[in-house]
């Protein structure tokens, strides 16, 4: 399974169960935009993460992922295809903001497609959102179930006296112990 990461400026998403656009047969529904010539059928049996921007300046946040099962013909104008799938995760609390990370500053610099809303095989920036995710106490694509990693006091200075990257929630405040599931 490879990674894809794709930026939207909102999401139609709910959190328990975790379900993404607006048909309710599918998990997880989502519109492709683009002119595509061909259906973008190299995104089945993929990962696709979810990225939120907002504000200006812009700032990012992850809020989840999807294991693509089927793109298909969604009949819409702006959309003609969709992504759907049954597997994936909605964060219960956005992770971020991403700016200034480096491996997203990497991938902002290397794909320019991707602030135009097209999908991104992220090939070596995706062990950076993997374990991202997984500091924030959330499953990851592609990894058997087990016991996860506790997520991080990001208040809290790290050894030698440096300190942590501070993961916020949607509103912008920090993390606390037991906030987000």
């Amino acid at each position: 399974m490879q990674d894809f990461i794709l930026l939207r400026y909102g999401y139609d998403a709910a959190v328990d169960p975790p379900h993404l656009g607006k048909r309710l047969d599918d998990a997880f529904w989502l519109g492709l935009g683009g002119h595509w010539q061909e259906p973008p059928s190299w995104l089945e049996g993929q990962a696709l993460w979810l990225v939120e921007g907002e504000d200006m300046p812009l700032r990012f946040f992850l809020r989840g992922w999807f294991a693509v099962q089927a793109v298909q013909y969604s009949g819409r104008v702006i959309a003609q295809y969709c992504a759907v799938g049954h597997e994936g995760r909605i964060f219960r609390s956005r992770i971020g903001p991403l700016n200034g990370l480096p491996w997203f500053e990497g991938l902002l610099q290397e794909h320019p497609a991707f602030l135009q809303g097209d999908p991104i095989r992220m090939a070596e920036f995706a062990s950076g959102l993997r374990s991202l995710t997984q500091q924030a106490g959330y499953d990851v694509p592609g990894l058997e179930e087990g016991p996860r990693p506790q997520p991080t006091n990001p208040a809290a200075p790290a050894a030698g006296g440096g300190h942590r990257m501070q993961l916020l929630d949607q509103f912008g405040r920090p993390y606390r112990n037991g906030d987000h599931a």
